[in-house]
C-alpha cells in the first residue's frame, strides 16, 4: 500500500530550502513515493498533514513505520559492519556476528517502530487532550509517523558515515542537528493538528521527554542501590566466612 498522496510543497528561499531541495532530488533516486512523503512532511509539517489527512489511518502508518524501519534497520547494520571493518580487532568471527546483527536489525526495527509509533503517540495524544487538543489520534500519529520516517531517512547515511574513525563524530553531530529539527517539525504539526498555542504544544513535547528523563534517572538509581546493597552483602558474607 502506498501512499496517495502528499503533495509536494513549494519550498522557499535560504538554507534550508535548498537542503529540502537536495534531499527531494536524491528521495527521487529511489522508486519508493514514501521517502518524499516523509521530507515534505519533515520540512513542511503544518502544509503536509492538512494536505494528506485521508491516509492518516492504521494502514498508512503501519507501511510507512514499517518502510522505515527496514530502512533503519540496513543503515544500523551497514554502520555494524563499517565500525567492526574499522576495529584492529576486527576478524571474520566479528564480522560474521554483524552481518547477523544486520539480518536481525531488519527483523526486529520495523516491528519496534510500528510499535513505538502507537505507544509514543498515545503518550503524546494524553498530553495534548489534557491541555485542551482537540485533533484525532491517526492524524496525530500519521504525522509523527512520516516526520520519524524523514528524520531516518536524513540520518541514515549520517549514521553510517559516522562509523568512520577521525571524521565519523562531525557527522554525528549533524545527525543530531536533524534529530533536534524533527522535534520541532513534531512541535508544528501537532500545534495544527490540535489547535494549540505555542507554549502548550511545546509542552506536549517536552512533557513525555522529562518523565521518560525521570524514569531514566529512578531507574538508574534502583539499580545502582540493588548493586550497592550486592556488594555489601558480598562483602559482609565474605568477612563472615572469613572469621
Amino acid at each position: 500500500m502506498a501512499d496517495k498522496g502528499t503533495a509536494s510543497v513549494p519550498s522557499g528561499g535560504g538554507a534550508l530550502s535548498q537542503i529540502e531541495n537536495m534531499c527531494m532530488s536524491v528521495a527521487s533516486v529511489f522508486p519508493i513515493p514514501h521517502f518524499k512523503n516523509w521530507l515534505s512532511m519533515f520540512f513542511h509539517p503544518v502544509e503536509a498533514i492538512e494536505k494528506d489527512k485521508a491516509n492518516a489511518g492504521v494502514g498508512g502508518v503501519v507501511v510507512n513505520a514499517i518502510i522505515a524501519g527496514i530502512l533503519y534497520g540496513i543503515a544500523y547494520g551497514i554502520f555494524l559492519l563499517l565500525a567492526t571493518a574499522f576495529s584492529p580487532l576486527a576478524g571474520m568471527g566479528g564480522i560474521g556476528s554483524a552481518l547477523m546483527a544486520v539480518l536481525v536489525m531488519i527483523v526486529i526495527c520495523p516491528i519496534a517502530l510500528v510499535i513505538g509509533s502507537f505507544i509514543g503517540s498515545g503518550i503524546y495524544y494524553i498530553v495534548a487532550k489534557i491541555l485542551g487538543g482537540k485533533g484525532g489520534y491517526m492524524v496525530q500519529t500519521y504525522g509523527l509517523t512520516l516526520i520519524t520516517g524523514g528524520m531516518i531517512f536524513l540520518n541514515s547515511p549520517l549514521m553510517i558515515l559516522g562509523a568512520i574513525p577521525c571524521i565519523g563524530l562531525v557527522f554525528s553531530l549533524v545527525s543530531l542537528v536533524v534529530s533536534l529539527y524533527a522535534l520541532y517539525s513534531q512541535y508544528k504539526m501537532i500545534k495544527a493538528v490540535h489547535s494549540l498555542s505555542s507554549g502548550k504544544a511545546a509542552a506536549v513535547i517536552i512533557i513525555p521527554i522529562v518523565i521518560a528523563i525521570v524514569l531514566a534517572m529512578v531507574f538508574a538509581a534502583v539499580l545502582v542501590a540493588i548493586f550497592g546493597a550486592a556488594l555489601m552483602s558480598a562483602a559482609a558474607t565474605s568477612q563472615s566466612t572469613y572469621y
